[in-house]
C-alpha cells in the first residue's frame, strides 16, 4: 500500500502514554506493515534492524512497542489489529480492479451510439439506449413549452412604476437633456426615486429665485449629476481681482475718482501714496509742462 489513513483522535486516544522515542518506533513499525502488506518478524533482533535502532534506549521503546500494539499472531509474525483489517480490505479492491483489468476495463461505446457490456459480465448483450443531451431547448418533442422558474429569475421583471410627472413649472425640453446626460453616465443610479429628489431640489432653488430652465441646463452643460444654486447679483458680491486692483492702482498713482456717500456720487481727488515718473501716468491738466507736483525729479535734467 502506498498510503494508509491515520486518524488522529483514535491515536492519541491509545498512545497518549508513549514518550516521543515510543512514538517513533510506533510510526516505523506501522509504515513497514503497511509498504509490505504483511506480518513483522517477531523477532526482536530483526525489529531492531527496521527502526534502525542502535541505543539501548531505542531498543527497549522497540520492545515495548512491538509487544502493546504488533503482538505476535498464530502464525508467528506482528500484527497491528487495524493495519490487518485495513490491509485485508485493500488487498480485496485491488484484486478486483486487477482482475476487472484483465477483462477489458470498462464498457466502451460502440460506434451505434449504445454501450455494450462485454459477455463476460452477462449471457446476453445488454443494450444501453443513448441518452439524449441535457439541454434546456424552447420546446419538448410534443411541441410544449418548458418551462422552468428557477432558468427565468434573472428574466423577472420589476413591476413597473408610473411614468415621472413633471410640473408645469419645469422646461420640458431642459428636462429631457438633463434625463438623457444621467442616464448616460450612470442609468442605475437614476432612479424614480432620484427624479423625484432632483425635482424636490429644483423647487426649492426656484422658489430662491433660480430659473429651472437656466439650472437644468447649466448642470447638463457641465456634467453635473446634481442642480445647484445659480450665481447670485454680482452687485451684492465682493469686488473681485480686476476692480480691487484698478482701485489700488488709483490710489497710488492719485487718480480722480468716484465715490459714493449716501447714495450721492462724488468727484474724490485722492493724493498719491508716492510720487511715480510721469510717463507712468497721463499727465493732468494742471500739469502743463507734463510735471506735476507729485512728479519725481530723479532722473530729469533741468
Amino acid at each position: 500500500m502506498n498510503y494508509y489513513e491515520r486518524y488522529c483522535g483514535d491515536y492519541g486516544r491509545d498512545t497518549g502514554h508513549l514518550s516521543l522515542t515510543q512514538h517513533g518506533v510506533y510510526g516505523v513499525l506501522l509504515d513497514a506493515q503497511y509498504s509490505t502488506e504483511a506480518g513483522l518478524p517477531g523477532a526482536y533482533e530483526s525489529l531492531y534492524r527496521i527502526c534502525r535502532a542502535m541505543a539501548k534506549v531505542e531498543q527497549v521503546a522497540v520492545r515495548s512497542v512491538a509487544d502493546e500494539f504488533f503482538p505476535i499472531g498464530t502464525d508467528g509474525l506482528r500484527w497491528n489489529r487495524r493495519a490487518r483489517r485495513v490491509i485485508a480490505e485493500a488487498v480485496k479492491r485491488i484484486e478486483a480492479s486487477r482482475s476487472n483489468g484483465r477483462n477489458g476495463g470498462r464498457p466502451r461505446n460502440n460506434p451505434a451510439g449504445t454501450r455494450e457490456e462485454p459477455d463476460r459480465f452477462s449471457k446476453e448483450t445488454r443494450q444501453v439506449p443513448k441518452q439524449e443531451p441535457r439541454t434546456n431547448p424552447a420546446e419538448t418533442h410534443a411541441g410544449k413549452e418548458l418551462t422552468n422558474p428557477s432558468l427565468h429569475k434573472s428574466e423577472k421583471q420589476k413591476p413597473a412604476r408610473a411614468a415621472l410627472a413633471l410640473p408645469d413649472w419645469v422646461p420640458a425640453e431642459a428636462w429631457a437633456d438633463f434625463d438623457e446626460m444621467r442616464r448616460a453616465k450612470n442609468a442605475k443610479a437614476w432612479t424614480h426615486r432620484a427624479q423625484e429628489l432632483c425635482l424636490d431640489e429644483l423647487a426649492k432653488l426656484r422658489a430662491a429665485g433660480d430659473n429651472p430652465g437656466d439650472v437644468l441646463r447649466r448642470s447638463t452643460a457641465r456634467s453635473w449629476t446634481g442642480l445647484f444654486p445659480l450665481d447670485r447679483r454680482k452687485a451684492e458680491r465682493s469686488p473681485g481681482r480686476v476692480e480691487r486692483h484698478a482701485d489700488n492702482m488709483d490710489r497710488l498713482t492719485g487718480k480722480t475718482h468716484e465715490r459714493t456717500i449716501e447714495g450721492v456720487a462724488e468727484r474724490v481727488d485722492k493724493p498719491a501714496l508716492f510720487a511715480v515718473p510721469g510717463d507712468l501716468r497721463e499727465p493732468d491738466a494742471d500739469d502743463v509742462e507734463g510735471r506735476g507736483p507729485g512728479r519725481s525729479q530723479v532722473g530729469l535734467g533741468g
